[in-house]
């Protein structure tokens, strides 16, 4: 039962919340970067990795970035997600969720804040390597194949693509649980709940729900990961040849254009995922029968969530969330890249060639 247009009118996608969220989110990210500004360029040393105890694989380097940029924003950023999948698990909004929450008492507040959060943080690791190395890996194959002749955009779109797909077969089961656990559902201990649920269903049980995964996840991660890597290569092209901007782009620091740069990805990925991300979240925390149903059942299920959802709530019920998802997201992304780069400053001397 989704609720009735009662419980739906509390929804946080109205034109002002949503007003209210980017400009948080664009004040957050140009604060940001206006404060990043006041730091000095950062200096790597010159190392010749194969006279140096530690030399690491490219790939094996990559993976480390990922799975440190993904552990830094689940830390960071974990209560936010918590009050965004109770709004769009209850239909309501976030200030009705901290209040329920606050009812309660702190310690009872906090606990649920950070339900599940030591099982998340430990399955980042794995998730993080994987979207990031399937990413990096992906697009020096598809420039290398395309030599010369080709293009950043299209290797970017390719990469984007395979990292999307990669990353989704193994957050898929880490996330569907990891929102039951902050939603409220089961033990909060996650990752035992995932091998209960093997002993039980098979190894099948990790994907129930893959397939509204898919459908939320697939164009966040591609929206991300080529937003992110097209507007870095801008960059880098545009300082590479000197173009007229290059002389103040020089200037600003380059943690600056990490940050800048990390914003800007996640409010693309947020806006153009929203709609999907509802559906799957609800579906998740509510429809266990139409998740452990076949591909094509998933499918039909999922559209079929969506357009009941539409008609309790109008198309505004598919934007339920927007706010704690733009203000958990936007600085999520941000760390998120931030700390990849930083640890690929950090590492890249260490790495073969």
């Amino acid at each position: 039962m989704l609720g009735g247009p009662g419980s739906w009118s509390l929804r946080l996608a109205s034109s002002v919340s949503a007003r209210h969220a980017v400009v948080a989110t664009a004040a957050a990210a140009v604060g940001s970067v206006a404060y990043v500004r006041t730091w000095h360029p950062k200096t790597i040393p010159l190392k010749d990795p194969s006279k140096q105890n530690l030399v690491l694989d490219r790939p094996l380097m990559e993976a480390m970035c990922g799975a440190i940029g993904e552990v830094a924003q689940i830390c960071v950023m974990y209560p936010l997600e918590t009050i965004k999948v109770r709004c769009q698990s209850d239909g309501i909004a976030a200030a009705t969720v901290l209040q329920q929450l606050l009812a309660k008492g702190a310690p009872s507040a906090a606990r649920v804040l950070y339900a599940g959060f030591l099982s998340a943080a430990l399955s980042s690791i794995l998730v993080g390597s994987v979207h990031y190395a399937s990413f990096c890996i992906s697009k020096r194959m598809a420039l290398q194949a395309a030599g010369s002749n080709g293009s950043s955009s299209d290797a970017n779109l390719l990469a984007a693509t395979v990292g999307a797909l990669a990353t989704a077969l193994v957050e898929s089961p880490v996330e569907m649980f990891r929102h039951q656990a902050q939603a409220g559902v089961g033990n909060g201990n996650f990752l035992s709940e995932m091998v209960t649920s093997m002993q039980k269903h098979g190894p099948g049980a990790l994907y129930w729900g893959f397939v509204p995964f898919l459908i939320e996840s697939f164009p966040y991660d591609i929206t991300e990961l080529g937003t992110y890597s097209q507007l870095h290569d801008m960059r880098e092209e545009a300082l590479r040849k000197s173009s007229p901007g290059s002389k103040w782009m020089a200037q600003v620091p380059e943690q600056a254009w990490d940050i800048g740069i990390g914003a800007a990805a996640g409010v693309a990925s947020v806006l153009v995922s929203m709609p999907f991300d509802v559906i799957k979240t609800y579906m998740q925390t509510h429809c266990a029968e139409a998740a452990a149903a076949g591909a094509g059942g998933q499918l039909a299920a999922f559209f079929a969530t969506g357009s009941r959802m539409v008609a309790a709530g109008g198309p505004g019920a598919l934007f339920v969330g927007l706010v704690p998802r733009l203000v958990q997201q936007v600085p999520s992304t941000t760390i998120c890249w931030w700390a990849i780069e930083q640890a690929r400053d950090m590492l890249e001397p260490y790495t073969k060639p």
